[in-house]
């Protein structure tokens, strides 16, 4: 059932089932109002509540952009700043993020479920302004210090990502049921979108160059511009929040017929349902899958700089080009994806595609590590000090893994891209909109906070634990540890796939079974 977004006539009031109808029950303490089933609709309040969805779509585009816009150029940013810089650096950098994101999700996530929305994502947001503020003076500090100060930026820029968890409580709280999967892939859109448009940015940064130009101590190149553009649309996001947002929450029981008596405690009603009535087996099986899908496009994102420097002889300037050109094209197919899947689940369950996201994964990992024929690329060693030039690229000579793995054909690496930007969107998407789909009311907030600490988890291990496996074993352990991953998570969905349904469903086949 498709949720109508009309207003309302003045002399009646149109409900979320279509119906229409004059009676009202009382509001919600940690929100605005909690809509049931034969209950009047406000119109100013309706039309707040998708206002306030629309907000968090622009809020978890903004993040997306933030994030997506400086990552295909923080590893030549790096050697910049610190010529001694190793991929083993970059990982720190993003893990450094992925773990302060971790802490703030979860934290974000129980008050989003126990107060209110607004709160956190004020927090996140002005801290967000801060991390862009850090990152642009990088270069002011001295040089031994640069690097501390690029990875204080990536923290506090983890604790703006607590935002995002923010947004996906209060869209599955402030929608029906029968709204969610729709609204859910909207809000997964609104992320790729904001990752299309980052590395967009960045390539129309590449003019600005590294030289750029100084503005007192401050210097602003192709790097740290983007921390000021990030600057500006965080304010925007800032005020829309302040002034638009509203906080109007709606019951998973709105799609059904709900006896009078229980509408007037609701909150106590939805807070008294026990932990034990979800599948718990389940949500544990998704929050693995999500860690495990961030985790492995945590690796594969991170290395992808270096990876094609090492593999195909990138000099540091291609490499932020090509790496934008790789991000950019990697969003706009997601996109293609989710509007494609979004389609396809009015005549497919949910779980057929996170099957199909699994496969597809380990099939793309599969095809990124280096077969042959041929070696990789050597760069020319500096006439002067017999070091590796750091303009040029090629497999450094320090790594002792080059004079063993064979190369890969370009061709092979853009096919097992092409596959991890159909792969990873369709696994992600789906398990988060099954996850939220699996939850008991009352519960959104904490559980979507661990599921958000999970996500998080993988993006601190994926680049620390991927670049650390790639500078000391190569690229062919890298990949093969991903591929053991993922092939064991894809092996869980066996004993799971029939219980993967909504929550609503599980109570009914749990209450016949008990019949």
């Amino acid at each position: 059932m498709e949720f109508d977004n009309k207003l309302p006539d003045k002399e009646t009031t149109r409900l979320l089932d279509g119906t229409e109808d004059e009676t009202s029950y009382g509001g919600v303490p940690n929100g605005d109002t909690l809509y049931k089933n034969k209950h009047s609709v406000d119109a100013k309040k309706e039309k707040a509540r998708w206002n306030s969805i629309r907000v968090m779509y622009f809020t978890i585009f903004c993040e997306a952009v933030t994030y997506s816009v400086t990552l295909p150029s923080l590893w030549s940013f790096l050697q910049d700043i610190d010529p001694s810089a190793t991929a083993t650096l970059l990982g720190w950098a993003n893990s450094t993020q992925g773990l302060f994101a971790l802490f703030s999700g979860f934290v974000c996530g129980w008050m989003a479920g126990k107060y209110n929305c607004k709160a956190p994502l004020i927090v996140t947001l002005v801290v967000g302004l801060l991390a862009n503020t850090v990152y642009a003076c990088v270069y002011i500090p001295e040089q031994k210090h640069r690097s501390t100060f690029l990875l204080l930026s990536r923290a506090l820029a983890g604790i703006l990502a607590g935002c995002i968890t923010v947004t996906r409580v209060y869209v599955n709280e402030g929608t029906t049921l029968s709204e969610r999967t729709q609204i859910s892939s909207r809000l997964v859109t609104a992320q790729l979108v904001g990752y299309t448009i980052g590395p967009l940015l960045q390539v129309a940064y590449v003019p600005i160059g590294e030289v750029g130009w100084t503005v007192g101590a401050m210097k602003i190149n192709v790097y740290t511009f983007p921390a000021l553009s990030n600057f500006c649309l965080i304010f925007i996001n800032l005020v829309l929040i302040i002034f638009v947002f509203r906080e109007i929450r709606v019951s998973d029981e709105s799609d059904q017929k709900i006896p009078e008596a229980k509408i007037e405690n609701s909150i106590d009603t939805i807070d008294a349902i026990p932990l034990s009535a979800i599948d718990l087996p389940v949500v544990m099986y998704l929050n693995a899958v999500f860690c495990v899908a961030i985790f492995s496009f945590g690796v594969n994102t991170t290395l992808v700089s270096p990876y094609g420097m090492h593999m195909f002889g990138w000099t540091r300037e291609e490499a932020v080009e090509k790496s934008s050109i790789i991000s950019l094209t990697l969003a706009i197919l997601a996109i293609v994806v989710i509007a494609v899947m979004s389609h396809l689940l009015k005549r497919f369950k949910e779980r057929v595609f996170l099957a199909l996201g699994l496969a597809m994964m380990i099939v793309c990992t599969l095809l990124a590590i280096p077969m042959g024929p041929g070696v990789p690329p050597r760069p020319d060693k500096n006439i002067t000090n017999g070091t590796d030039d750091d303009d040029q690229g090629g497999c450094p000579w320090t790594y002792d893994w080059c004079d063993t793995t064979p190369a890969i054909p370009l061709i092979q690496f853009i096919f097992s891209l092409s596959i991890l930007g159909v792969g990873y969107p369709m696994l992600q998407a789906i398990a988060y909109i099954i996850y939220c789909k699996t939850l008991a009311p009352g519960h959104q907030g904490l559980l979507l906070g661990i599921f958000a600490s999970m996500g998080n988890t993988g993006r601190v291990l994926g680049p620390l634990i991927g670049s650390f496996i790639y500078t000391e074993l190569g690229v062919q352990w890298a990949e093969g540890f991903l591929l053991i991953m993922l092939t064991i998570v894809a092996t869980g969905i066996f004993p799971f796939y029939r219980r993967i349904v909504p929550y609503t469903e599980h109570q009914q086949k749990h209450k016949k079974l008990i019949s």
